[in-house]
């Protein structure tokens, strides 16, 4: 029998009681009023990501509600296993992961494929680009590898899902390279996450998801259950959004690739150390798969509008710091550009789904891909911020004030690592009448890039709690325009004094030994005038 992901144990879970286990999809509400499972439990925090998209993907494709109404009832009143198990398996022939015939999320024949190791699906693995040229200085270069069915499964879907770029005609997934995926998370159970990131028809036709949600055949679902024999025309089959029900963006599969369980061995796998009777080494690899063309809209992913151009945001190492706000929790808009919430994101804030009750965050999570060496991962980010309810009467105002502390805080923050560069990387051209500097920076300060960086960072995550206890504050006082004054200002002495402690801090403890002490002195005061100007006054709507 096909080792098939609906009907067999794979997904790796933690109960609330720290049980660990595997468990096939459908048992996802076993013991949910009692001891309900509340976190996945991969080996790698990339599969976790993955996992969390592929159960959403899975009831969103299965069983999704037509309306709000029904939403709620699939949420509050989850179904009992029984029932999951017969929604899932109406699709389980779409999910054998080997055996003959159609398999999950691979192509059936890839006899004249590229051969490669199993350890090759993974994304921070590195290309053949990187490998060839040496630039894998900080990745070890695996040899020995073999992964059970679990981690086949979990490490081909997340290949299929995040996939970077991987040499010509090998593709990049459906949100290109290096995309930021955020969750709606709730700490009750996974149960709960799942359902809260689910949309009904309803929902989807008010966030004008793309594609055409007429369709119900599987393979307008599940791509690799159609015919592939156009991919060896070359270039490639090209596949556009308008075409396909919206939840092919959770199946989509641009790699064409093929597991092999021809030459299989029993033993320890390698990546979660358990023990299987089954393990598989390699799989073969074809490029030209299929083209996403066109807009792709996914529900989980914050996207970047420029005109009729869309594209996901990327990943960046503070992926989650409040310095982000604005883009994922509320639009941001730059000057020909908007950055929008991930759709699903922007429903749970903008409608009723919002329990004042519960307490839910925002997960965000993703690789981070250098964009000149897109065939290389750097690294895997991930983050929580608070989410708050906002009564509609105030909501407005309150985005407003929000984006004016955000505001405030990147020029205190841009300002600190200028005051800094200058006090030590500097020369004084010319002090004008009012005791202000005119500077030259040397070429040290090109040398101590990172290092200035790292003062921003270290602001922005001194200054989050402050930040997210003085939003819960907002939300409380408005729209009392008295004590929404006195928070603002509480707010910009908080970053005022971070900022100069930080200075003094850095410039104090720096090893540099010329220091010029009249270049230190200008520079702070510089830096204190910079952190009063009237942008920060007008920004944060103090009188």
């Amino acid at each position: 029998m096909p080792f098939n992901l609906i009907n067999d144990p794979w997904i790796p879970v933690r109960r609330q009681s720290g049980e660990q286990c595997l468990i096939e999809p459908w048992k996802i509400t076993d013991k949910i009023e009692g001891d309900p499972f509340v976190a996945l439990d991969a080996p790698r925090p990339d599969f976790n990501g993955a996992l969390i998209q592929f159960l959403i993907g899975l009831v969103q494709t299965t069983m999704a509600p037509k309306n709000e109404s029904e939403w709620r009832t699939l949420l509050n009143q989850p179904p009992k296993s029984d029932e999951l198990k017969e929604a899932f398996s109406k699709y389980a022939d779409a999910f054998n992961l080997d055996g003959d015939g159609k398999r999950f999320m691979q192509e059936e024949e890839l006899d004249d494929g590229e051969e490669k190791m199993i350890h090759q699906l993974l994304l921070d693995y590195p290309g053949d680009s990187p490998i060839d040229e040496n630039r894998d200085h900080f990745i070890k270069r695996l040899r020995i590898q073999r992964y059970c069915y679990s981690c086949c499964a979990m490490a081909l879907y997340t290949h299929q899902n995040l996939a970077i770029s991987g040499g010509r005609g090998h593709l990049a997934s459906i949100r290109k390279i290096g995309p930021l995926t955020t969750i709606v998370h709730s700490n009750e159970n996974l149960w709960r996450t799942i359902s809260l990131n689910i949309w009904s028809s309803e929902m989807a036709n008010r966030l004008n998801l793309s594609g055409d949600h007429t369709m119900k055949q599987d393979t307008e679902f599940f791509p690799w259950l159609s015919s592939l024999s156009d991919f060896d025309k070359g270039d490639g089959s090209k596949i556009f959004s308008s075409d396909m029900h919206p939840t092919f963006m959770f199946w989509a599969t641009p790699r064409r690739v093929l597991l092999d369980f021809t030459d299989t061995s029993a033993g320890r796998c390698d990546l979660c150390s358990s023990e299987a009777a089954v393990l598989t080494h390699r799989y073969s690899r074809k490029p030209n798969g299929a083209k996403l063309e066109g807009v792709w809209k996914y529900q989980l992913s914050p996207f970047e509008q420029n005109g009729d151009e869309i594209k996901c945001v990327k990943t960046e190492p503070s992926c989650t710091s409040y310095r982000h706000w604005l883009g994922l929790v509320q639009q941001l808009k730059r000057k020909n550009k908007i950055i929008h919430p991930a759709p699903m994101v922007f429903a749970f804030l903008n409608s009723d789904r919002y329990e004042a009750t519960m307490t839910y965050s925002l997960n965000g999570f993703g690789h981070q891909v250098d964009g000149d060496r897109s065939g290389v991962a750097n690294g895997w980010y991930e983050g929580t911020m608070p989410l708050f309810s906002i009564p509609q009467n105030i909501k407005e105002l309150f985005e407003q004030n929000v984006e004016g502390m955000i505001i405030a805080a990147t020029q205190i923050a841009d300002s600190t690592k200028d005051a800094v560069k200058r006090a030590l990387f500097a020369r004084i051209k010319d002090i004008n009448k009012s005791g202000f500097a005119k500077w030259e920076i040397n070429t040290q300060a090109k040398g101590n890039a990172t290092w200035i960086q790292s003062i921003a960072d270290a602001f922005w995550q001194n200054t989050e709690r402050d930040f997210y206890e003085s939003l819960a504050t907002l939300r409380a006082i408005l729209p009392d325009e008295t004590r929404r004054i006195d928070l603002m200002k509480s707010w910009h002495r908080v970053i005022k004094a971070e900022s100069e402690r930080l200075f003094d801090l850095n410039v104090e403890g720096s090893s540099i030994s010329d220091k010029d002490p009249r270049c230190i002195v200008l520079a702070r005061k510089h830096l204190r005038a910079e952190n009063n100007n009237k942008d920060i006054i007008g920004a944060l709507h103090i009188p």
